[in-house]
């Protein structure tokens, strides 16, 4: 019980950290793109 709870975590946290890479990456891309518009 404790290991699926620990496994639940842990693919969740990896989830999260994915999810916000991923949105890092296109925040920098859109930010690069508006510099070099202006």
């Amino acid at each position: 019980m404790a290991l699926l709870v620990g496994m639940t975590i842990i693919i969740a946290a990896v989830g999260i950290i994915y999810i916000a890479s991923q949105l890092n990456e296109q925040a920098s891309v859109q930010s690069r793109f508006l510099i070099e518009k202006a």
